[in-house]
């Protein structure tokens, strides 16, 4: 008998004991000490301890007092019949707990009680036996036994109780043996005085007609994996076991009805075969198998509903007592988890290895990385390529992160140096993580740098110099540049000197490098700022055939107060313009270039303009630092009427010769123009 049985029959008969200990402190003589009496009653309440069968019931029996049975009142005639019968004793029994499931456990209690109304003595050697009823038998060889001398040995599985050798003294009213039974079949067992068979001794039989009700416990279900380690996408069958413990061949079981929910990592890749009826029904890819309407009929004791699962992900997968529900007519075993088996069935039965909770193991697939070794990269962007055999994007990460960064697949040289990349995949729920493979990448030397950078201010303009390295094989050319707060100009020349356009009146630093095959050098920077000047306004409109315009074209005519916005083209780059009207010049605002040389900017005819022929005039430098001006006819109104000229009626007065003069002198006053740079 294993270790679970000895110790569940040890609980059981001591708490039959102490329920007898109680019922003998109703009425009579204690046969206990009076220590031992309190602590009977103190725990003749509790139920008893759990079987393993019953620790596999999802729903333990309901503990209920021990049944203390008052003491009869005998009458007269009773007392006439036990002196007729001459026995100075009688036996009584009585079940503990009278309903059970099915393997669930009770204690008979056996009770040898004197006849108070015969002489009192010393009695020995009185003894018994009783059969059990059909599929009763003992559920453990541990016993408690309160009759002195008394031999009671009963073993796992007896349907007999064989007790000798009781001796009770004169003052001893009454003794108890203890008993732990169990039955594996539904059904009603009644013990009586038919169940005494044979006696010893001065006793004679009394009990009280007993019944043990056995009810079927529902069936168990388990499950287990029939391959427990896989590979992602490989499947494995999970298989349902439902168990009948009950052995009464008439029970029947319908309407059974489970629900699984499978763990995220895995799918139903099919459904299989199912003995326990009804409907299983799996969609695949999806994560639910489901049985409904099964049956388990008179006589089978177990059936099976199969499903194959897939691994979509690896990892290790349990199913735990929240992965089966909508339970109908059925339990889990143990009531907490599904996976074990009942202790009776077959070692060699499916899933009789099973742990308590069902579990499968699922490899990861396994991946690697290429990463050819990269050419030699100059400083400055470039790009990384590595692949992996699972198709998962490849990362980077650099180990020499002075010399070299990566910032997604960029490799980001900052210097020349060495430069150590490694690219990683770190995997996923389907793949390991792969094997890293680092590349030490050649940081090809940059050109060197000029040695100093200078610049002379202009109008509007910098004109910036510097000096050559003193190895030039590595040099294309040079980039230099002018920096004033967020304001930047640059060049790019293959001599020595650039003109960069310039904001009048903010101080710049010059900045220049070199370029070539392998990059670009580092920065050299001017010790000093320079401050360009404004364009210089001339007393005349420069001559200049370049067209300023308006956002609204070429106008032709103005009022004082008018606001007009000029547009102006080819100019250097963040460079200042000046713009100014004509006759006598007065500076109508000032702009500053964009990035192409343009600009456009808002002012207003004075509101003291004189009336007649106007030129408005942009001013400022070309790219190259040459003078640039653009200009524009205008002629202001007075009261809306254009004029043109002196008065009409001072040209009527003029003779004919004088015409000629007039044009003459008319063509003198208008300014000549010539391609301005």
């Amino acid at each position: 008998m294993d270790q679970s049985r000895r110790k569940r029959a040890a609980v059981l008969g001591a708490v039959t004991a102490l329920a007898l200990l109680a019922s003998l402190s109703v009425g009579g003589t204690p046969a206990v000490a009076a220590g031992d009496s309190a602590s009977g009653r103190a725990r003749a309440g509790t139920p008893d301890a759990p079987t393993a069968r019953e620790t596999a019931s999802a729903k333990p029996a309901k503990a209920k007092p021990a049944k203390a049975k008052p003491a009869k009142v005998k009458t007269s005639g009773e007392t006439r019949r036990l002196a007729r019968n001459g026995y100075a004793t009688h036996l009584d029994a009585e079940f503990v707990e009278t309903t059970i499931r099915d393997h669930g456990t009770s204690g008979l209690i056996l009770t040898v009680k004197r006849d108070p109304n015969l002489t009192p003595g010393d009695l020995t050697g009185i003894g018994f036996t009783i059969d059990l009823p059909q599929y009763v038998i003992v559920d453990s060889n541990d016993v408690d036994n309160t009759c002195t001398q008394a031999t009671f040995t009963p073993d796992f599985g007896d349907e007999q109780l064989v007790v000798s050798g009781i001796e009770m003294a004169s003052s001893q009213a009454q003794c108890t043996l203890g008993v732990a039974v169990t039955s594996g079949r539904s059904g009603t067992y009644t013990i009586n005085d038919a169940a005494v068979t044979d006696t010893n001794g001065d006793i004679g039989a009394e009990i009280t007609s007993d019944d043990l009700i056995v009810t079927p416990a529902p069936p168990r279900l388990t499950a287990y994996f029939d391959d427990d380690d896989i590979k992602v996408g490989e499947t494995t069958d999970l298989t349902f076991r439902l168990y009948r413990s009950d052995e009464n061949p008439g029970t029947v079981t319908s309407g059974i009805a489970w629900r699984l929910t499978l763990p995220a990592g895995l799918v139903v890749a099919a459904t299989g075969n199912n003995t326990c009826g009804g409907t299983a029904t799996g969609t695949v890819g999806s994560r639910i198998f489901t049985v409904t309407g099964g049956l388990l009929g008179a006589g089978d004791g177990s059936c099976e509903a199969t499903v194959e699962v897939r691994a979509t992900a690896g990892g290790r997968f349990e199913l735990q007592s929240g992965t089966v529900t909508g339970l109908k007519k059925i339990e889990t075993a143990f009531g907490a988890c599904i996976g074990s088996v009942p202790d009776d069935a077959p070692d060699d039965a499916p899933g009789a290895d099973a742990t308590c909770v069902p579990t499968v193991d699922v490899e990861k697939l396994t991946q690697t990385v290429t990463f050819a070794q990269p050419v030699p990269r100059k400083v400055g962007d470039s790009t990384l390529t590595a692949t992996a055999s699972s198709g998962l994007p490849a990362g980077f990460t650099s180990s020499t992160s002075d010399v070299c960064t990566v910032v997604g697949n960029t490799l980001r040289v900052k210097t020349e140096g060495v430069c150590k990349v490694t690219a990683v995949q770190n995997g996923n729920g389907v793949y390991t993580s792969a094997h890293s493979e680092q590349r030490t990448i050649e940081i090809l030397p940059r050109p060197p740098a000029p040695p100093t950078v200078d610049g002379v201010p202009g109008q509007s303009s910098i004109t910036v110099s510097w000096t050559a390295p003193a190895e030039t094989d590595a040099i294309v050319d040079y980039v230099a540049s002018a920096r004033s707060g967020d304001i930047v100009s640059s060049c790019t020349s293959a001599t020595l000197t650039c003109v960069l356009g310039a904001v009048a009146g903010r101080p710049y630093t010059m900045m220049v490098v070199s370029r070539g095959p392998n990059g670009v050098s580092t920065v050299t920077t001017s010790t000093g700022t320079v401050t360009a000047s404004a364009p210089i306004v001339p007393q005349a409109p420069p001559e200049t055939d370049l067209d300023l315009t308006t956002t609204d074209g070429r106008i032709t005519e103005a009022e004082p107060g008018q606001e007009i916005t000029f547009v102006g083209t080819g100019f250097a780059p963040f460079s200042t313009v000046v713009i100014t009207i004509y006759s006598k010049p007065t500076i109508l605002g000032t702009a500053i270039t964009d990035a192409n040389g343009d600009f456009r900017k808002l002012v207003t005819v004075p509101s003291d303009l004189a009336a007649g022929a106007h030129t408005a005039v942009a001013q400022g430098v070309a790219p190259d630092g040459s003078p640039r001006a653009m200009a524009l006819d205008i002629t202001v109104s007075v009261d809306g009427l254009p004029v043109t000229g002196p008065g009409v009626a001072t040209l009527l007065l003029m003779g004919a010769g004088a015409v000629v003069a007039g044009a003459g002198l008319m063509l003198a006053g208008r300014p000549r123009r010539r391609l301005a740079r």
